[in-house]
């Protein structure tokens, strides 16, 4: 269940709870009160009955009055003048009074409801008294009646309750998955049709949001394309000049220098990796074309070769298949992930010898494409954290940028792909598997 779902079925359900106490203290006192009436009403007819009884006995000529049979939960006395006509045995010493009463024997403790009905004619006068115990244990027992059938009715509210506020909330779980689907690239809105008047407003906000969310991020990209672009330009004609005075006669071996050379190189690598990104976060590539993934390979190799990124003399690669291994992909987006994953094979790799496997293979609906060497790899604490832009996994890590791994990332997610980082198997570094699909 939900927070919303929850607070919702607590607050009405607690709401319920009140309303049911309250209910069982007011029928509580309306029973207790009631049957208060009743009794003394009971009695009094009691007490008419009897009177009319000796009237009808009298006019047949016998004024003598039968008597009534005892009963335990009640108690009958009858009076004419001073002199007691008739009195079952269970009467208590009374106070003589005319209105309803309740009374209580001073011997026993007992309570009695007591009600009387005279005749004026013969100053006849007859008390009818009953039990008050009685008329609570039946109270108690309504009570408990009522107790548990507003616990049945409860119980049932509650759970109808429960799916009434799960079918209720339902927009808002569509509304959820809708904004799980927006795609902060392409500028999508969540429709408004359908929707509970109460939560149009919140889709409203949501598209406002989304809008302003979009041009700022838009902005950025501008931003971050055009920086990348102006600093191409005169980090290429220093890096130029560099090499030149390098190459030189006039070079004599400096530690300057040859820091100066590294640091153009490693900015020159952002500015390539920023450009990337922009265009990744543009959106500008989604072309997709078939394309040979082996020759996107070898263009990838040669153009580390003529950047002196790649030195065949100390690399050994080996490509499966070698031959044409078509595939439905953008090309650009193929170039920068395979780009990336050769340069971290290369750039993270001091051994005399490198190695570098590269395969690719069909499985299902998707292609893959692996990437394994002999490098040092990437221990498991850092595997889910370095496709993150700008993470190390060394602090003092000099060589890369921390956006490689991030750009692959970000690519394979938006063709709905996926990236596996691990221990290579076979030559003990980085494997790294991109799943496309094809």
């Amino acid at each position: 269940m939900t927070s919303l779902q929850r607070r919702l079925v607590t607050r009405i359900a607690l709401i319920i709870g009140v309303a049911w106490l309250v209910a069982l203290v007011c029928a509580k006192f309306l029973v207790w009160k009631e049957t208060r009436k009743m009794y003394f009403h009971h009695a009094r007819i009691i007490a008419i009955n009897i009177l009319d009884t000796m009237k009808m006995a009298r006019e047949l000529g016998d004024d003598d009055y039968q008597a009534c049979p005892n009963h335990s939960d009640r108690f009958i006395f009858v009076r004419r003048g001073n002199q007691t006509l008739y009195k079952t045995a269970n009467s208590p010493q009374l106070y003589f009074f005319t209105k309803n009463t309740v009374f209580t024997d001073e011997k026993t403790g007992e309570k009695w409801l007591v009600s009387s009905a005279t005749d004026d004619e013969t100053q006849t006068t007859v008390w009818v008294g009953l039990k008050d115990s009685e008329r609570k244990l039946a109270v108690r027992f309504l009570i408990a009646a009522l107790f548990f059938v507003l616990l049945l009715i409860f119980s049932f509210a509650i759970i109808v309750m429960y799916y009434g506020v799960r079918t209720g909330l339902k927009p808002l779980d569509e509304l959820a998955q809708r904004i799980d689907k927006l795609n902060m690239k392409q500028r999508h809105q969540l429709p408004c049709d359908n929707v509970p008047q109460e939560i149009k407003p919140m889709v409203q906000a949501i598209n406002d949001l989304m809008d302003r969310l979009s041009d700022s991020l838009a902005k950025e990209r501008v931003f971050l394309d055009s920086a990348a672009h102006e600093l191409r330009t005169p980090i290429t004609a220093l890096k130029a000049q560099v090499q030149s005075y390098i190459a030189s006669d006039a070079y004599q071996p400096s530690p300057a220098i040859k820091q100066i050379e590294q640091a153009t190189l490693r900015v020159e690598l952002l500015t390539t990796q920023l450009l990337d990104w922009a265009r990744v976060q543009s959106n500008h590539c989604q072309r997709k074309q078939s394309v040979d993934v082996t020759e996107v390979i070898r263009q990838v190799l040669g153009d580390l070769i003529s950047h002196e990124l790649l030195d065949m003399n100390r690399t050994q690669i080996s490509i499966v298949p070698e031959e044409t291994f078509i595939v439905t992909a953008d090309p650009s987006q193929l170039e920068i992930i395979i780009r990336n994953l050769i340069e971290n094979a290369l750039r993270y790799n001091d051994k005399a010898t490198i190695q570098i496997n590269m395969r690719c293979e069909l499985q299902g609906s998707n292609f893959l494409f692996i990437v394994e060497d002999n490098g040092p790899g990437i221990e498991k604490t850092h595997l889910e954290y370095v496709t993150q832009h700008f993470y190390r996994v060394s602090p003092n890590d000099q060589k890369g940028t921390g956006l490689g791994l991030g750009i692959v990332s970000e690519i394979i997610e938006s063709n709905r792909g996926k990236l596996i980082l691990e221990k290579s198997e076979h030559l003990e570094g980085l494997s790294a598997t991109v799943f496309l699909p094809r």
